[in-house]
């Protein structure tokens, strides 16, 4: 929570959705042992339905991170409403039920609690379910979109640990209802080997957007990446390649790892066959060649630029576009003879 690399307030929302994750799986292990049967705030803390908050949470993270612009901070302020009204009525009884202060008009083992306590959990359920779609939605919605500055993989895959939770924990639960089989034992071991997963993996893809985010305003506040040279000469009566230049040089596509021969075809309105033709002709080059030739230029020029020293050669890859170290690596160093790291300490003796 306090971490660097929970510091923006769209990835405390994750961070909260993490803690709050976790909290029920040790809560969920406690009720399992039975260590804490007689504790009364322990008892509170198992009666609440935390699942709730951290739906609304998480559901806050992805539209944050992804700055959708369809949901309003208002209807997200709604997301909040089942939890909150499910924390005063449940902070109700229980407090009536245990220190006497005010008369409840049934007692915690009438049928009409039991029956109370059952309907609150499906709804509680029908929530999940309902957050875990409009996540998947959003996720679609922006994956047709060109976005340059968020990890789709990781959000994809960090989308995909909450949704095997949510519906991990509908199925357990009517398992549990109709079967009378216990499982839940089983799933929070899961959880639990999961949370390891997000620890390893997880951090580090928070370092590497956060230090790609920076770099990408830092460079748009001080405009201090030269543009790149055309180093090949092209036919100024052929417009489809003078178009296919301003769009790397001008809007720099490149820097979308998913960029493909099909997508900046379809800009140009040509077809991608067209398009590759055009390039070889041209160039010499092959499509994915053309482009890492800009991505290695982007990579040099940054390296060149003392204010980026700080952030790791990672994070100067992924602004640049290229999509995994494997391929930034082997790319740049077929290209230039040395990898990044050898390039930056030799600009550095110079």
């Amino acid at each position: 929570m306090f971490s660097k690399i929970f510091g923006t307030k769209t990835n405390r929302y994750l961070a909260w959705t993490i803690l709050i994750l976790a909290s029920l799986s040790l809560i969920e292990l406690l009720i399992i042992s039975k260590a804490f049967d007689n504790s009364v705030p322990f008892h509170f803390f198992s009666l609440i339905n935390w699942e709730l908050l951290a739906a609304a949470t998480c559901l806050t993270y992805f539209i944050r991170v992804f700055k959708y612009p369809f949901i309003s901070k208002r209807l997200i302020n709604l997301f909040y409403l089942p939890f909150t009204i499910h924390f005063i009525v449940m902070t109700t009884l229980w407090i009536g039920y245990n220190f006497s202060l005010y008369t409840i008009p049934f007692s915690d083992e009438d049928p009409r609690f039991s029956q109370f306590l059952t309907a609150q959990y499906y709804f509680v359920q029908g929530f999940l379910v309902l957050c875990t779609v409009a996540i998947y939605l959003i996720i679609r919605k922006v994956k047709k979109q060109n976005v340059v500055l968020v990890d789709i993989k990781w959000t994809t895959k960090l989308y995909y640990f909450i949704a095997f939770i949510a519906i991990s924990s509908v199925v357990v639960t009517f398992i549990f209802d109709f079967y009378d089989i216990d499982l839940f034992v089983y799933l929070y071991t899961v959880v639990a080997i999961l949370f390891f997963w997000m620890s390893y993996y997880g951090v580090h893809q928070f370092r590497l957007v956060q230090e790609r985010k920076e770099i990408h305003e830092l460079l748009a506040q001080k405009q201090t990446v030269k543009p790149i040279e055309k180093t090949t000469k092209f036919s100024s009566d052929n417009s489809y390649f003078v178009a296919l230049e301003q769009l790397m040089l001008e809007e720099k596509i490149y820097q979308n790892p998913d960029l493909s021969r099909d997508v900046v075809a379809e800009k140009l309105g040509i077809s991608s066959g067209y398009l590759s033709q055009l390039i070889n002709t041209i160039t010499g080059q092959k499509f994915t060649d053309y482009v890492n030739a800009f991505r290695i230029e982007e990579v040099k020029d940054m390296l060149q630029n003392s204010d980026l020293d700080k952030y790791s050669l990672l994070a100067i890859g992924a602004e640049a576009g290229f999509k995994s170290k494997s391929a930034f690596y082997a790319i740049f160093k077929n290209n230039t003879g040395c990898t990044p790291g050898v390039y930056k300490k030799q600009l550095s003796k110079s």
